[in-house]
Formats: structure tokens, sequence, C-alpha cells
């Protein structure tokens, strides 16, 4: 039997070369995504970098769509996308693809074929989404992305379980203000004295704990300036532009904004606090950065309210989030046990972060905040094509109305 499968598959390799043979033989152009393909099936990666990047990507997503007819597991489906990494990262951005593909694919392949899985995502359309395939491009291929709603892929909606309003009910809106004594005047928010209301705003610290001085600086690698990485440039003191931000810097940081004069009112934190490691994320290493970054920032700022957002790199795999799951209903959870020690929030507001991530709350007597989880909406977060009409990737124009004028 394993000698009759392994001449079938022989004669199948040679029917396909002669097809090749007869369409170069004859004039008929060959098809470049079916050479890819046949490169793929054949294993021949490393004649993948002569192709243009979109090529290669539409070629992976014919073959994975054969592992998914079979309903092939996503260890079994890792190799088949692995060269597409490889490619990306080597030929496009000069990275060391070998080191950095595995860990990428490991957390983030599970999450596309969940969501292909769901009915929500043709796998056609996944190049596109990734930016590997132009509008053009892709409006030629075998699915356009116009064609989304109407594909045998394409069968559920999502409507998200988090509602605002529920979060505004009772007395919410009327709860005392964190700083007191704002009113408005010539169009500006001023105190109480006449002197116009100061803030400051933070963020994308991306603090690297295993940053390392004198390190490697140029690694290869999305981010570098780490003692067991290979590379030359040696890290300076204060960190370097493939790194990440060093402590030391953070702490020069703070202390000037302890040394402000007038200091803010208030500061503004809009998240991402972890490095940009993406191969090595965990989530307790989201936690720990998240945990390490909010205690430092309250103890050397204690008189500062500082009110935070949810950034995409508070998440694991970062970018990736949707309420319903039980690994993001533990991150919203931690969120308002975090934040809160930034700034003293109402009851009501802890619960809607513990929800979803996202508050309201009094700043001043005349000044609210509204803190809203961004990622819901992130172009490259994969689980929003659970909703299934997302109008940016079926290049639909949105207006958003209401009974009473916003802002």
């Amino acid at each position: 039997m394993a000698s009759g499968r392994v001449l079938l598959e022989l004669l199948v390799s040679l029917a396909a070369a002669l097809v090749v043979c007869l369409q170069q033989c004859s004039g008929v152009p060959v098809d470049p995504r079916q050479q890819v393909v046949q490169l793929l099936e054949k294993g021949n990666h490393e004649d993948l970098a002569k192709y243009d990047l979109c090529l290669v990507c539409e070629g992976v997503v014919e073959v994975v769509k054969l592992y998914l007819e079979r309903n092939a597991s996503v260890d079994e489906v890792i190799p088949v996308v692995e060269p597409l990494c490889l490619v990306y990262m080597n030929k496009t951005n000069g990275y060391n693809g070998t080191f950095m593909c595995p860990g990428i694919l490991k957390s983030y392949l599970p999450i596309v074929l969940y969501v292909v899985a769901e009915g929500a995502l043709d796998p056609a359309d996944v190049c596109y989404i990734i930016h590997l395939c132009n509008s053009s491009s892709h409006a030629q291929s075998s699915s356009p992305l116009l064609s989304l709603l109407e594909t045998s892929w394409h069968k559920r909606q999502w409507t998200p379980t988090h509602s605002l309003p529920g979060a505004l009910e009772g007395n919410s809106l009327r709860e005392e203000p964190a700083v007191r004594g704002a009113g408005k005047r010539g169009g500006r928010l001023e105190k109480k004295g006449g002197d116009p209301i100061v803030f400051l705003q933070l963020s994308d610290i991306h603090l690297d704990q295993l940053f390392a001085e004198g390190s490697p600086s140029i690694c290869n690698l999305y981010l570098c300036c780490r003692t067991w990485y290979s590379g030359t440039g040696p890290a300076g003191h204060y960190g370097d532009f493939n790194c990440d931000l060093p402590l030391a810097t953070l702490e020069v940081v703070v202390e000037a904004i302890a040394q402000l004069d007038p200091q803010p009112d208030f500061i503004i934190y809009t998240g991402d606090n972890s490095p940009h490691d993406v191969w090595n994320e965990t989530w307790t290493g989201e936690y720990q950065a998240t945990e390490f970054l909010i205690s430092y920032l309250a103890e050397k700022l204690p008189q500062r309210h500082i009110y935070p957002a949810l950034g995409n790199h508070e998440t694991f795999p970062e970018s990736e989030y949707i309420g319903t799951l039980p690994q993001y209903q533990e991150l919203t959870r931690k969120m308002a046990d975090y934040w809160q020690k930034l700034v003293p929030l109402p009851q009501s507001a802890l619960d809607t972060i513990a929800d979803g991530a996202y508050y309201t709350t009094l700043i001043e007597d005349k000044l609210r905040v509204l803190s809203f989880n961004s990622d819901y909406g992130y172009t490259i977060n994969f689980y929003t094509h659970l909703n299934g009409r997302n109008a940016y990737f079926t290049r639909q124009q949105e207006w958003i109305v209401g009974h009473t004028s916003k802002g």
C-alpha cells in the first residue's frame, strides 16, 4: 500500500511538471501563483524569494485551504505558512526569520484559523488584510475582498456583549471629579484662578526590563539590546533606535515630569507597556510588564492623577482582542485592579473596565474623560472579522449618526 501511494504521488508530480512544460513550450503563460504552490508542495522554499511577496502569500493560502478542507490541526498548518513568514522577514525587512517566525506563528496562526473556521473570513482575503497584497492585486484574486459577504466562508454576525449605555445608568455621570474647581472661559478650560488646565500625555513606553547596556544594538531582529542576542554596535546607557525603552531613560523622563512648572493637573496614559519581542510573548509576560509599569508610575508620580487607556500591546498576542473569550475577560478584570492604582475611579468606571477596558469619569467639574478600548476596531485584530460587517475591509464609508450633535 505504501509503495502504491509513493508511485501515485510520483505520477501526480510528473503530470504537473508535464503540464508546466507543455505550457512553456507552447507559449502559454504559466500562472505564477501555481508555480508558488508547486514550490510549496515540493518543499523548495529557497526559490520562493524570487517571487513577489503577494504571490507567495496567495500561494500559501491556496495550500492552507486544502489543509483546512481536511480539518488539519494548527501544528500541521504551521510548516505550510512558515515559508511565507521567512520570506517576509528575510527579504522585506532583513530580519532573522528563522529566529522570529516560530514564536509569531505559534501565537497568531491559531487565531486566524479560528476566525476562518467560524465562517467570518475567507482565507483568500488574509493577504490583503495583513498588507502583503494591495487592493488592485487583491481584486484580481480568485476570491475578491468585495465579495466577502457573498462567500460561503462568511456566514455569521457577531455582536459585542459590552454596552456603553449600561455603564452610564444611575448617577455615574454625576460622580465627584478627581480634580476640583474648573470652569470655561474664552473657549478654553480654566481653573478658578483663571489659569488654563495643563495636562501631559504619556504613550507607548514599551519598557524593556531586559535591556542591557553594551549589548548588540544591531541584531537583525525587530528588537535588539539584550545580552544573549548576536550582533554589533553596543547599546548606550539610555538606549538605541533598535531598542525599546531602558529603565534608566524612563527614570529621567519621570524626574523631568516631577520638575515641570507648572505641574500638569492630570496625566493621560494611552498604553503599550511591554516590549516588541512579539515572537517571545506570553500572557504572563504581558501581565508582568503592565503591573510593573503601572506600579512604577503610581509610585514616582503620586501627586498626579493618571488616566489610562488600553494599548494594543497589553494583550497576547499583541493587537488581538475579543471580549467574549475568557482570556480577554481575565485581562480586563486585571486592568481594573491595576488602573485604580493610578487614579481614584468611581465604582461605575471600575465595573466597565472589568467588563471591557473602557470607562468614563469626571476629571474637573466641567471636564470628563472617556477612555475606550480601541483594540476592538484595530485593523490587524483578526477577531474584528467575527463582526462580519467591518466597513474598513469591505471598502465602505461610514456615517455615524445620532439625535443630538456630538463633540
